[in-house]
């Protein structure tokens, strides 16, 4: 499992609304409402854990999608996170070796 990152049910939230965050913010693929198949099922798993979920390499990549949708992240700009985000930031950028 050492290629697989635990998720708490407290992080999935902060992903959740991540997500929620970029999906309203979306004007790509022509529709703010479109959803692939790959987030639909990850974004399924996140909202039924009950206390820790595992995600793989591809799905922190998706996430760090909807994280720098949301966070309007962009080159040159700065950062800003709540703490609860920082830590999860990290936790998933040092998943990737970033």
């Amino acid at each position: 499992m050492s290629d697989l990152v635990k998720i708490t049910r407290r992080e999935a939230k902060v992903l959740l609304n991540w997500y929620d965050t970029a999906i309203a913010k979306a004007s790509h693929y022509g529709s703010a409402q479109y959803v692939f198949p790959d987030e639909d099922s990850l974004v399924n798993k996140l909202k039924n854990t009950q206390s820790q979920v595992y995600i793989d390499s591809y799905e922190i990549d998706t996430i760090m999608g909807w994280m720098e949708k949301a966070m309007g992240v962009t080159p040159g700009q700065a950062e800003y996170y709540f703490p609860d985000e920082q830590k999860l930031v990290e936790k998933l950028r040092y998943a990737k070796g970033l």
